[in-house]
């Protein structure tokens, strides 16, 4: 599963692919956690534009009675998100992506859980697939919110975990986004484990297991590799 993540620029990963509209500042977070608001990238609708916006973690369908919901559903398992009925319309209308610096998992030894942080060998900013969803309470508040696709782990990632998010690469950002493809089988070869080659994995100080913790610490490694880490934003 995908269950934190950090997001240093909400832009960077867009750079030189999409023509995007910032719709708020977005300050950087280390360490955002489900129910908390995130910088996510959706189309605009207008001649393939794309709108960065804050939408809350944890999708809540349009037919919920209740936001408490979403808690359950900060991610969506891309071999079964077309046929579930949670995510499936959002699937084909709702496509979105999810920046981010890198992704926490916590990897299982007896009763002691172990933090890393899982980034792009290259500390770039990367995409991460999602679907979001607007909500209406009873008494008419309106809530954006989203989840992050999951997929099985490449070889890095399954050293700790058995599950990871969908990342996707520059070339396929606008398929992703384009509301008018809903053909599964365009949007397949996307939903798969991303290259091992091109990623990282460092111990992180437990810090990062509280949400209350958001500062440039939860991503610093314990046993840092010079050539690699020395240059996290501090």
């Amino acid at each position: 599963m995908c269950g934190r993540f950090a997001q240093l620029d909400a832009q960077a990963a867009f750079q030189g692919s999409l023509k995007l509209h910032v719709s708020t500042d977005f300050a950087p977070r280390y360490n955002i956690a489900p129910a908390q608001q995130a910088a996510v990238v959706r189309s605009s609708g207008k001649d393939g534009d794309a709108e960065l916006s804050a939408l809350r973690w944890g999708l809540i369908p349009e037919w919920a009675k209740e936001s408490a919901i979403g808690a359950k559903m900060i991610n969506a398992r891309a071999e079964t998100i077309a046929e579930k009925p949670a995510f499936r319309s959002a699937f084909r209308a709702r496509r979105c992506l999810v920046p981010s610096d890198g992704f926490y998992e916590w990897k299982r030894e007896g009763k002691k859980k172990t933090p890393y942080l899982i980034c792009m060998a290259s500390r770039e900013p990367f995409a991460m697939a999602g679907v979001w969803e607007s909500w209406r309470s009873p008494d008419g508040d309106r809530i954006d919110s989203f989840s992050v696709l999951t997929t099985g782990p490449n070889e890095l990632v399954e050293e700790i975990h058995n599950r990871m998010p969908v990342i996707v690469k520059r070339d396929d950002y606008a398929l992703w986004l384009d509301g008018g493809e809903q053909r599964l089988e365009m949007l397949q070869p996307i939903m798969r484990p991303y290259f091992a080659s091109d990623m990282a994995m460092d111990r992180v100080d437990d810090i990062v297991n509280s949400p209350r913790n958001d500062s440039a610490a939860c991503m610093q490694p314990v046993a840092p590799t010079p050539s690699l880490f020395s240059d996290w934003p501090n």
